[in-house]
């Protein structure tokens, strides 16, 4: 039975001896899955980090460059509206000169500003820039002549007297001696140099 109690003792010192090196072998493990868990997660954050800073920036100036871009489009959008009514305006005034003046050019161009001016209306519906520019530049080359008469008309009834002396300007060019006449004779003294 000694023998036994022996055995028995020297069996339970092996059992806590290896339970001890478990133990301690089971608490490295532990430590080093800490220190890997915390290394990773300590990466992870930095990462985490780095990347909302690079998002921060970026939203950042996404929202800058979506600022940018709404006040261009509300200055666009105000520089729209303001070359329409000035076009509607200009429409309006053209369409009531040849009403007031229509007369004074002949038929045919009379025609080529009504149809330049519908052209240009109908442009002006639309969104499409290229046909709005053509038809607002054949409305001004069709209203050129038009234009051109109401300024003459214009510059005559601002400065009446300047056209008068201009006539008589452009007449005493025509007539440099004036009225002097062909037959007038002109006295000199002749001098003898004897």
């Amino acid at each position: 039975n000694q023998n036994n109690e022996e055995t028995l003792t020297q069996l339970k010192a092996l059992f806590e001896s290896e339970k001890s090196r478990l133990e301690e072998k089971l608490k490295e493990e532990k430590n080093k899955s800490q220190k890997k868990i915390q290394s990773l997660t300590d990466d992870y954050e930095s990462r985490l980090k780095e990347q909302e800073a690079e998002y921060k920036e970026e939203n950042e100036n996404l929202h800058n460059e979506l600022s940018d871009l709404n006040q261009a489009h509300e200055t666009f959008v105000q520089n729209a509206e303001h070359d329409f009514q000035l076009m509607t305006q200009k429409i309006q005034n053209t369409e009531k000169a040849l009403k007031d003046h229509g007369d004074k050019i002949g038929q045919e161009e009379r025609l080529k500003i009504d149809q330049a001016l519908s052209e240009l209306k109908e442009a002006l519906k639309t969104d499409d820039t290229d046909r709005i520019k053509k038809a607002k530049d054949a409305a001004l080359e069709a209203s050129q002549k038009l234009g051109e008469i109401l300024y003459k008309e214009a510059q005559a009834k601002a400065n009446p007297q300047a056209n008068a002396n201009g006539a008589a300007g452009a007449q005493a060019q025509a007539n440099p001696q004036g009225d002097a006449k062909k037959d007038d004779v002109v006295e000199a003294e002749v001098v003898d140099g004897k």
